[in-house]
């Protein structure tokens, strides 16, 4: 059955107010109604419509203040730098420290680089049902790039060197190039800026790989936590 009263609200009103107009024009008895009910009928949508009327104009008016606050604010900031400005060039001609404290200002911070991000942790590494291995790890801050190693034991010989295998903004990762035929596979994760400053690599992950038989090497992973003793 289709909808008799239109679901938005302004489509509602104007729905009603066609019906008010329409049942004004006709004998109220024709619908079983009567000019009471169709009066009164007609007296709420009005006072609806008036209503909604009413919000609109206050909705203006908040958006015109709101505007004015931000256009007043932005040009008190804007005068607040030129002030600080003045005081900081009379500071620096005069040599005197005091000019801050009686201007009730602090005085410049001398810039400096910031530090390297802390180092991220390996929080956890779990293999998926298809193949590759997800890595989670914790944050360290904003604007901030992660850095992700892999190294792996092959069935026979030593570990292999650490070699990168991607380099991302987020704290989740997949690594879709597992190697096949190795028993152990090692990862671990350093944070860098934009800079270039960047923190220590965290303390390896490992993941080892179970063997069935008849079954290939690389069969089901079976990650664990590392203790580690730090980079190779």
């Amino acid at each position: 059955m289709a909808r008799r009263a239109k679901k938005g609200e302004a489509a509602f009103l104007l729905q009603c107010r066609m019906l008010a107009d329409r049942w004004n024009a006709i004998d109220p008895a024709d619908i079983g109604m009567t000019p009471q009910t169709v009066g009164a009928f007609d007296e709420k949508q009005a006072g609806a419509r008036d209503a909604a009327q009413a919000v609109r104009r206050a909705q203006a008016a908040l958006d015109a203040a709101m505007h004015d606050k931000r256009t007043a604010v932005a040009e008190l900031r804007a005068s607040f730098g030129a002030a600080t400005g003045t005081i900081d060039a009379y500071a620096k001609t005069t040599g005197d420290p005091d000019v801050y404290a009686t201007a009730l200002i602090a005085p410049p911070e001398k810039p400096g680089a910031r530090p390297a991000p802390p180092t991220p942790q390996l929080e956890r590494v779990r293999t998926l049902a298809y193949g590759p291995i997800e890595l989670r790890f914790t944050p360290c801050g904003e604007r901030v790039f992660y850095d992700i190693q892999r190294s792996v034991v092959p069935l026979e010989g030593p570990r292999t060197p650490w070699e990168h295998v991607t380099s991302t903004g987020h704290q989740r990762v997949r690594d879709r190039r597992v190697p096949r035929g190795v028993a152990t596979v090692l990862y671990r994760v350093r944070a860098h800026r934009t800079s270039g400053r960047a923190s220590a690599w965290s303390n390896p992950v490992t993941v080892e790989f179970g063997c069935r038989a008849g079954e290939g090497i690389g069969a089901v992973p079976m990650p664990r936590a590392s203790s580690g003793r730090g980079a190779a």
